[in-house]
Parts: C-alpha cells; sequence; structure tokens
C-alpha cells in the first residue's frame, strides 16, 4: 500500500458534506422528465393554539422543482426517489 494513501486516509481533518439537491430522472434510456429535489431553508411556523401554548409545526426542508411546479417535500421523499445525481456542499 502507498505510504501517501495511508497518510491521507488517516488526516484527523475530515470534510463533512451536506446534501443539498437531487437530481431524478423519470423514464427510460430513450425518453423521460428530469425533476430536483432541492434543500430549502427550514420554516417555523406557529400553530392554531395562540400565544399561550403555541404549537410549533415545522415545514418539509425540501421542495421538488418539475418544469412548472414547485412542491414541498418531506425527508422521506427524497430518500424513496431514484436518484440521478447528487450534489453535496461541504460544511
Amino acid at each position: 500500500v502507498n505510504e501517501n494513501l495511508k497518510k491521507l486516509s488517516s488526516t484527523k481533518n475530515e470534510i463533512s458534506y451536506k446534501l443539498m439537491s437531487v437530481i431524478e430522472h423519470k423514464g427510460n434510456a430513450f425518453g423521460g422528465h428530469y425533476q430536483t429535489y432541492r434543500r430549502t431553508r427550514k420554516v417555523d411556523v406557529l400553530g392554531d393554539e395562540g400565544m399561550s401554548s403555541p404549537k410549533r409545526e415545522y415545514q418539509p426542508e425540501w421542495a421538488l422543482v418539475s418544469d412548472e411546479s414547485v412542491v414541498l417535500r418531506t425527508w422521506s421523499d427524497v430518500r424513496r426517489c431514484q436518484a440521478y445525481m447528487l450534489f453535496y456542499v461541504a460544511i
């Protein structure tokens, strides 16, 4: 085993990544459609119970973007898609 490779793999300064976008292809090799699951900002919304006992609701952190629509989705939806390409950002 190459000594330089050992040094690189044992480095303590690991880089963490956050998944930001997933591209999915619906169709086959001869045709189809691409759509994107994209991370959005988490929105904290107070529920209907008023300020005395606020019920916090969290909107989904993901949006499904297609040709003419944007629909909020959950992480569970993203996990189930047939990913074609993944985009990450270093954190």
